[in-house]
């Protein structure tokens, strides 16, 4: 039976004590201020949404041909789904170790992982993996949280009970949940059907690009849903892939408090308690706030306030 324990520095190359294999004028090339790594690959609907959108936010900030130096590592997201139906997040955690020396290796100082699920291997590298402050100069790695700036976004939008959508492995799990609660907001998730359902929907549907009005509405309802029965402020997309599935039609719909099939009612009129948890409804997309993040860095050097203020792991 597969058990979580931590990786095992085999290597320590990505310890503190690590030897490097390049010159140190080579890494002194390659590490730039602005320079940032992205584990991807798992899926690739969304690493390719992550790289799009980064480069195009610096661009529209910096202007010209400028562009964001990003070192994009794309894992091989059959091999992961394999062990994540054994359970085995150990060998995750070990792959991911894997990837993340590497890129320290070449330069690269900020990571983040393009993918929710796969941040429950985290804590899985404590103390294989050198994470530090982006303001500490030791050697070391920063990371780009996604739970932690999704978690200080909806903080500042002042919700106080929100639902979380995603994987049976993000909605059951706390690797996202701990950042909210941490800040004092209600974490509520889908039935078990409705989790079973969208963990379908994810595995099989989104995370092969396949979006039509049926697998939509699916995710739709099931928000809808939560709303009416849980009276939820807010919902985090907390799936890099949903923010696709539930595109801008959808949501203003959501918002509009439009909760069935009939457009043109409104939910809210019938039920004062949704009308109140709903008056001010946001829809917080993970990845859309994560490449924020990522793009701020990009763009200032800095890990601010309005993406991370300093590593979630340290």
């Amino acid at each position: 039976m597969a058990t979580e324990n931590s990786v095992t520095k085999t290597t320590g190359r990505a310890s503190k004590t690590a030897t490097r294999r390049y010159s140190d004028k080579c890494l002194a090339d390659l590490a730039r201020p602005y320079f940032v790594g992205i584990v991807g690959g798992t899926s690739y609907v969304s690493t390719i949404e992550y790289y799009k959108t980064i480069i195009e936010r610096v661009n529209a900030t910096l202007g010209g041909l400028t562009s964001a130096p990003i070192l994009l590592y794309s894992l091989e997201f059959g091999q992961i789904k394999r062990y994540m139906d054994l359970d085995d997040w150990s060998a995750i955690a070990n792959i991911l170790f894997n990837v993340i020396d590497d890129l320290w290796l070449v330069g690269v100082k900020v990571v983040a992982i393009a993918s929710n699920t796969l941040h429950r291997a985290i804590p899985l590298l404590e103390g294989a993996v050198n994470w530090k402050d982006l303001d500490d100069d030791s050697d070391g790695i920063t990371l780009i949280h996604i739970g932690d700036v999704v978690a200080k976004k909806v903080t500042a939008a002042g919700i106080k009970r929100v639902g979380l959508l995603g994987t049976k492995e993000t909605m059951q799990g706390d690797f996202i949940k701990k950042f909210l609660v941490e800040r004092g907001i209600e974490v509520v998730v889908p039935d078990s059907n409705n989790q079973d359902k969208l963990n379908d929907l994810i595995f099989n549907e989104y995370c092969n690009g396949h979006f039509n009005t049926k697998t939509c509405s699916d995710l739709y309802d099931i928000i809808a849903q939560m709303c009416c029965q849980d009276y939820i402020e807010g919902v985090i997309l907390g799936c890099t892939e949903l923010g696709e599935a539930l595109n801008v039609e959808w949501r203003n719909l959501l918002i509009g408090g439009h909760l069935d099939h009939d457009f043109e009612v409104d939910a809210r009129e019938s039920d004062p308690k949704l009308a109140e948890s709903m008056q001010n409804f946001q829809i917080f997309d993970s990845a859309e706030i994560h490449i924020e993040a990522i793009a701020n860095y990009c763009i200032t050097g800095k890990l601010t306030a309005e993406s991370c203020e300093q590593s979630a792991l340290k």
